[in-house]
């Protein structure tokens, strides 16, 4: 029993750090419009700074706020070249970061290289029994998730957040009211890069390590798997979806002890959940919660909520 409380528990904060960067694919594409293929670097470059800075000495919270604005400083800086760029062709730009950065990151000796950063310090080292650290990062994660989706709230329920509402289905029409779209869409481009680069040093330093094993091109087609399935433009689609994906995925892998499983769990999972994808992107494109969407009145020719 004690066993499988602690498994619940180690499967809550994954679940959690990937309901972060899930909530950081919500903001860029479901709420802006931003096709940023590249989210998975931004989570690498929150875990490694964090870990690295980690080992040197520094506390868990100063590491943290490094890596906090290192992973928004990248996201202002490929935004600047990356958001003159639509469609497919922005896509492209942001994939080849990501492996333009992972590719970096396992040619430096320093972080690790190939076998990558191990022993990376906890975020509560006072605590030595397993399961209160488990309990420990249950509510760092939470408490990460849930700053975030304030942040996420205050942004969409503004008239900023109907700005970006309006790039995302029309940036012409956006433009032609005087909106600079480019600096919303940059704003939003680092906003969410912080996001994950916060949700990577959360992951790092429970896992313990940071290898670049972990940040290939496939975390961020989960991650977008996750998103459009709980629905890409809400707060709880994000949670939802992480849930959704990271429970069948372990439900799997438990399965292949009792049963004859032809195919990798994860790659069962992942396969599964494509299929799933392509029917939830044509029956239901706004996933399974849907965006709220306001009514508005005209009175005496004034738009009204």
């Amino acid at each position: 029993m004690y066993e499988f409380i602690t498994f619940l528990g180690d499967a809550f904060v994954i679940i959690l750090i990937f309901a972060t960067l899930s909530l950081s694919v919500n903001l860029q594409y479901g709420s802006s419009g931003i096709f940023n293929f590249g989210v998975v670097a931004f989570f690498m470059i929150g875990a490694y700074t964090s870990s690295f800075l980690a080992l040197t000495g520094i506390p868990f919270l100063l590491a943290l706020a490094v890596a906090v604005i290192l992973s928004g400083l990248a996201g202002l800086l490929i935004s600047l070249p990356a958001l003159n760029l639509r469609g497919d062709f922005l896509s492209l730009a942001t994939f080849m970061f990501a492996e333009i950065i992972r590719l970096l990151v396992l040619n430096v000796p320093s972080l690790g290289g190939a076998v990558g950063i191990a022993r990376v310090p906890s975020a509560f080292p006072s605590i030595k029994v397993y399961s209160n650290l488990v309990a420990a990062n249950i509510a760092l994660s939470l408490v990460v998730f849930l700053v975030f989706c304030v942040v996420y709230s205050a942004m969409m329920s503004s008239p900023y957040g109907r700005v970006l509402k309006c790039i995302r289905e029309n940036e012409v029409l956006a433009e032609s009211l005087g909106k600079n779209t480019f600096r919303y869409k940059a704003q939003v481009f680092v906003i969410g890069s912080i996001m994950a680069g916060t949700a990577g040093a959360v992951y790092s330093q429970y896992l313990g390590f940071a290898g670049t094993e972990l940040f290939t091109y496939s975390v961020t087609f989960t991650v977008y798997i996750m998103s459009i399935i709980g629905g890409s433009t809400t707060r709880l689609g994000a949670l939802l979806g992480s849930f959704i994906y990271l429970s069948i995925q372990d439900l799997l892998r438990i399965a292949k002890n009792w049963i004859t499983i032809p195919v990798d769990p994860n790659n069962l999972a992942f396969i599964l959940f494509g299929f799933a994808t392509m029917l939830i992107l044509y029956y239901r494109p706004e996933g399974i919660i849907r965006e709220k969407l306001r009514q508005v009145r005209v009175t005496n020719g004034n738009l009204g909520a």
